[in-house]
């Protein structure tokens, strides 16, 4: 009884974890085309200078478009071109910011110290170096009286030099950004649940019925949980695959569930409607969620099962994740799984058989990648990120994780 409930939770946990990224993948080309990490970045800047325009939804449509075709003007910013007061278009159009990105684009990311130093120059551009020993107080009583109060409040009491106003600016930007990250992952979870009841309607991804035919079917159930272990595990195809391919392999691998249009659906309509709510609901908790739940429930599947001796012979057991990433480097591995094909998902052995899902996410935080893409998976984004610091740092340049490369990430 215990084992069954189990594999319909594995079954169904595993059917959520491919369901969740394949909408991730409709979500992240919807992002890229749409460019919406550039424009919650330009609104939080306007929110932060106390400049932002009003906006009507005819000005929201006109913009969606203008950045689909990768076109100036998509960004509130560019309402404030003929306002000669406004700070915040001398910044963000500043020259240190437009060439992070694109022709047509803004950047998805400003580091606090460009951005500071794209401020004081815009002040100074604008309204000269003040003369004298205080520099700060003329600077800013040019400014919006709100954001003067507040950077006022930031410069110490005895420096009144431009660095420290500089210092000020990059600690207040650092701050907004913070309770941007939190802004953007709200979005995106409402993004992720809206596309995910369309596909969910769109493939009958109905997760009471589902649940149902687990149940009954101990065959499917086995047959999805064994699916899940070897996603897990990485020793299969369904472990993540390159950005450029996902989403034409999260659905093959739903090919395998028991979901779909078969005309030959009874029961009503609303219940039916529920099961794509439900559906929609797991995809809004993102993928890290369920490939963590799918992990512990094989853990406590597996529990109390004898390893066979001839399995385990040779294979460094997996230090727990309390140990420390850096007492993992050295851990020693199958000479025989340490090879690895460029930027494939293939896993090599050091990253099979020693690290962890949380060593996974601290390295990707190492490499860069900002918080909504440390899944804990050695995907296409944290490949080419590996590539490029073994570029930078003299590595071989075959986008994989070894104990060298890992020991000078993390020095």
């Amino acid at each position: 009884m215990v084992s069954r409930i189990l594999e319909v939770a594995i079954g169904l946990s595993y059917t959520f974890l491919v369901f969740t990224l394949l909408c991730s993948a409709a979500r992240e080309a919807v992002a890229s085309m749409f460019q919406t990490r550039s424009m919650v970045l330009v609104d939080a800047v306007l929110q932060l200078l106390h400049e932002r325009p009003p906006k009507s939804r005819k000005d929201n449509w006109k913009e969606g478009a203008l950045r689909l075709l990768r076109q100036q003007g998509g960004y509130e910013v560019d309402r404030l071109k003929n306002d000669r007061s406004s700070l915040a278009y001398r910044i963000l159009r500043h020259p240190l910011i437009t060439g992070m990105a694109q022709q047509g684009r803004m950047p998805s990311y400003i580091p606090s110290q460009v951005f500071a130093r794209a401020f004081i120059d815009a002040m100074v551009s604008r309204h000269g170096l003040p003369q004298g020993t205080d520099a700060v107080t003329p600077m800013l009583a040019r400014l919006n009286p709100k954001l003067a109060e507040v950077l006022r409040s930031l410069v110490p009491g005895g420096a009144r030099d431009l660095t420290a106003l500089e210092q000020a600016v990059q600690f207040w930007f650092d701050t907004v950004m913070e309770r941007v990250s939190g802004w953007y992952k709200r979005r995106s979870q409402v993004a992720l649940f809206l596309i995910g009841l369309v596909l969910a309607a769109a493939i009958n991804l109905d997760a009471i019925t589902l649940a149902q035919r687990l149940w009954v079917d101990s065959t499917v159930a086995v047959q999805l949980a064994n699916e899940a272990q070897g996603a897990v595990s990485g020793s299969t195809a369904a472990a993540r695959p390159a950005a450029n391919n996902e989403a034409n392999v999260y659905l093959d691998q739903l090919k395998s569930v028991p979901i779909g249009w078969t005309g030959q659906e009874h029961g009503p309509w609303g219940l039916r409607a529920a099961g794509w709510l439900v559906a929609a609901f797991a995809a809004s908790l993102g993928a890290p969620f369920w490939f963590q739940g799918v992990g512990r429930l094989l853990a406590l599947r597996a529990a109390g099962a004898r390893p066979h001796e001839d399995a385990t012979a040779g294979v460094s057991p997996r230090l727990p994740v309390g140990t420390g990433l850096m007492q993992r480097v050295n851990v020693p591995v199958k000479a025989t799984d340490a090879s690895s094909s460029g930027t494939s998902m293939a896993r090599n052995g050091y990253e099979n058989e020693v690290l962890t899902r949380d060593d996974f996410v601290c390295i990707q935080e190492r490499l860069g990648l900002p918080p909504e893409q440390r899944s804990g998976w050695p995907d296409g984004a944290t490949r080419e990120r590996i590539l490029g610091f073994q570029r930078a740092h003299g590595f071989p340049r075959d986008g994989v994780l070894t104990p060298a490369l890992v020991s000078r990430l993390m020095a």
